[in-house]
Formats: C-alpha cells, sequence, structure tokens
C-alpha cells in the first residue's frame, strides 16, 4: 500500500540523491524508512533504479580516481597505487593474505599463522621468483 507519498515523488528524489536513501528521503520530505520499505515492497520499480544509479556512482569514482592518477598531484601516487592494488591485480599488483593451519584443529597446541604478501610488481618477474 503506498502511502502519502507517490513512486514517482520518490522516484525523481532517489535520482537527485544518486540513489542515496537519506539524501533522497530528505528531498521528498519524508523517514528514510519510508523509501527503504517502499523499496521492499516494490522491487520490480525500484530494485532496477537503485542499480543504475550506483553503477552511476562507480562510474564518477573511476572517473575521478582516473583523473587523479593522470595528474602531477599530490594524490596522484596514491591513487596509482589503488588502482594498481585493485585493478592490477591480474598483473600481479596488489596484496593477498594467505592463512597457513599446522596441526589438528582440535588439538589445543594447534596454531594459525596469518601471512600477508604485498608484491609490487608483475607475477612473472624474475625477481619475485627468486624470492618465493
Amino acid at each position: 500500500m503506498p502511502g502519502p507519498y507517490s513512486n514517482e515523488q520518490i522516484i525523481i528524489a532517489l535520482r537527485q540523491s544518486g540513489g542515496l536513501i537519506t539524501r533522497a528521503a530528505k528531498l521528498v520530505p519524508c523517514d528514510a524508512q519510508t523509501i527503504r520499505d517502499r523499496i521492499h515492497d516494490q522491487p520490480d520499480l525500484y530494485k532496477p533504479l537503485i542499480q543504475e544509479l550506483r553503477e552511476e556512482l562507480v562510474d564518477d569514482a573511476e572517473a575521478g580516481l582516473a583523473m587523479h592518477i593522470r595528474s602531477d598531484g599530490p594524490q596522484a601516487l596514491q591513487a596509482q597505487t589503488f588502482a594498481l592494488r585493485t585493478l592490477g591485480r591480474d598483473r600481479g599488483y596488489g596484496d593477498r593474505t594467505e592463512t597457513v593451519l599446522k596441526g589438528d584443529p582440535a588439538n589445543p597446541l594447534f596454531t594459525r599463522n596469518t601471512i600477508t604478501i604485498i608484491r609490487h610488481g608483475p607475477a612473472d618477474n624474475e625477481d619475485s621468483k627468486e624470492r618465493s
């Protein structure tokens, strides 16, 4: 049962807020839970919209990241490092955590060691093979 706010009002507010529910609620104006309830009650109408708006948000974030990566500013190195650790994983950049289990887990002397491997270079690099 829709309530005093029309679907059109909520959709417009969601579009204006970029899919951020709390901000959309301020635009309607209503409680954020009202919008969450509407999304839950009418998923066929709202879920595709929310997904579309989230995709646009990710696109905007990627565009900002690309801008910083190509800049000479103080955030360039941080942006470049982030991009390599996330987008460059298939080229061997990134962090990997391995858990090594020794012994019987039922034994009170059972040990667990966690090793974090940070590789800064292509995985098939000769230097990384020598260090392994």
